[in-house]
């Protein structure tokens, strides 16, 4: 542990240089590896070790417990910004199927207008053919009022 805390991260020792460093501190490469990932983990375990009050291989199973709920804990933030992300799409689609829907609706309604004003303009051709041709022509307009 005492060469896991001297060379927390395996670059820093240099190249090479951690054969050396290991073969000076009589530490083979699987503990020392352990040793670092306890470092990183889970400190407080690290000084646990160096006290005594834990061996190593305990330190590790729980570092390495750690690390898997840090996984666990990474995949399920991943599933719920995918589940966010696809709730935003649908959302965006939703709002574009109600714009699409009120354009539907505006576009119906002006027909509905232009149904309206043409039925009205040839029962006015029927009643006065004068009064409908001028309305057609835009020299008179007529307004819409209740049905």
């Amino acid at each position: 542990m005492a060469v896991a805390i001297a060379y927390p991260d395996k670059s820093l020792a240099g190249r090479g240089n951690s054969i050396i460093i290991m073969e000076l501190a009589g530490v083979a490469s699987g503990p020392l590896s352990n040793a670092r990932k306890v470092l990183r983990l889970t400190p407080a375990q690290a000084q646990m070790v160096m006290s005594g009050d834990i061996p190593l291989a305990e330190a590790y199973k729980i570092a390495q417990k750690v690390e898997d709920e840090s996984e666990l804990d990474r995949e399920k933030e991943q599933t719920r910004e995918k589940e966010e992300a696809e709730y935003a799409r649908i959302q965006r689609e939703a709002q574009g199927d109600e714009d699409k829907r009120m354009q539907l609706m505006r576009e119906a309604t002006a027909t509905a207008n232009a149904n309206y004003v043409a039925e009205k303009i040839a029962a006015l051709s029927i009643a006065d053919p004068e009064l409908g041709d001028a309305v057609r022509t835009g020299a008179l307009t007529i307004q819409q009022g209740e049905r």
